[in-house]
């Protein structure tokens, strides 16, 4: 398992024990995972949205770190957000909005099912993340080409 993948259950199992919430409460925890790229975002829109329902908007100022280079985003944080007793367990839109003084410069979303009276996590990349590698064409089929 790679580190960033240890990294990232170890957040989980983090989260869960810090969105403790009421038996009755219906809680989505959404994992932030930044880039540089980010910037100093003055504002993170948080969207959540379910068929059948208003959508579900909370703005946060985001936590920020001091680098040589200034400052910037958390690369990982989360947000616990509070919905409403009246969402299903259906496929709910989490979408997150990067805000400055232009406006929305930066986001992203994914999709999570809800667990009414119960707490999931839902893990947004914002910002690019690394390419993959794609192997030369001179080294394409080469593993297996003596088989």
């Amino acid at each position: 398992m790679s580190s960033s993948r240890v990294a990232r259950v170890a957040f989980v199992v983090s989260v869960s024990c810090l969105i403790s919430c009421a038996d009755d409460e219906t809680v989505v925890a959404v994992n932030v995972n930044s880039t540089d790229e980010v910037g100093n975002p003055s504002s993170l829109v948080i969207t959540l949205s379910q068929q059948g329902q208003s959508p579900v908007v909370k703005e946060i100022e985001p936590p920020t770190r001091t680098q040589d280079s200034g400052v910037s985003i958390q690369p990982m944080f989360f947000e616990r957000v509070l919905l409403p007793d009246a969402w299903e367990r259906e496929k709910t839109e989490v979408k997150v909005e990067a805000t400055d003084s232009s406006g929305v410069y930066l986001s992203a979303e994914t999709e999570v099912t809800v667990r009414p009276g119960g707490a999931v996590a839902a893990f947004v990349d914002l910002g690019k993340k690394p390419e993959m590698m794609e192997p030369d064409e001179d080294d394409a089929g080469t593993a297996d080409a003596g088989r």
